[in-house]
């Protein structure tokens, strides 16, 4: 049977499909090439829901939920947040960008390991 065809293989070229899209607009949308500085920070991006990319910060153990636009603005949104965030809540799971006027911080369940950069 093609891959394709079965069940598992399918959702893993579903998969690549939404990350090779995602990536696609990585050079306009998060506009990597004027902003050198955010591009030296990202340690991992997550693009397994198209619509709600995620990424790990070098050095940094939270989730940040950028969405699918606006990936550069929520970046360093992020980056001038975190020093305030880390004062009222030192161990955090993620935070969610994704909504203009508002951020969503989830803590770190206590014995959860965090996120690991690379």
């Amino acid at each position: 049977m093609p891959a394709s065809e079965t069940g598992r293989n399918s959702e893993a070229l579903v998969f690549r499909e939404e990350a090779l899209l995602w990536c696609e607009r990585l050079p306009s949308d998060l506009d990597l090439q004027r902003r050198p500085d955010l591009a030296k920070r990202i340690s991992q991006i997550d693009v397994a829901d198209a619509h709600d990319a995620a990424l790990l910060l070098k050095g940094d153990t939270a989730l940040v939920r950028v969405g699918e636009s606006h990936f550069a603005d929520r970046i360093q949104s992020y980056l001038d947040l975190a020093p305030a965030l880390r004062e009222r809540i030192p161990a955090i799971d993620y935070v969610d960008l994704r909504f203009d006027e508002r951020v969503y911080v989830r803590p770190l369940a206590s014995g959860t390991p965090a996120h690991k950069t690379f």
